[in-house]
């Protein structure tokens, strides 16, 4: 059986708590945009953890996949990108 098709969730993204896998990766993304959409307000790895109470390293990791994902070196590419290709909004 795999994880995916048990009969239950857990419906809580808090820990990555999820059973079930599509929803984790879901999760995951959620937590990529928001970080994207604090990027695009200029905060700093400090500022955007302690507005969505996530750790710093987990916003580093954050950030390095949404480099990843972008095609970009650096968090200025990565807003510029991010506003024309439409993903986030000022």
């Amino acid at each position: 059986m795999s994880v995916s098709s048990l009969p239950f969730r857990i419906q809580t993204c808090d820990i990555a708590l999820v059973v079930d896998l599509h929803e984790y990766r879901a999760c995951k993304l959620w937590g990529e945009l928001e970080v994207l959409h604090l990027l695009v307000g200029g905060k700093s790895n400090k500022d955007i953890a302690h507005a969505i109470g996530i750790t710093e390293a987990t916003v580093k990791s954050h950030v390095s996949t949404i480099l990843e994902r972008l095609q970009v070196s650096d968090r200025t590419q990565a807003v510029v990108t991010a506003l024309q290709r439409g993903l986030v909004h000022l």
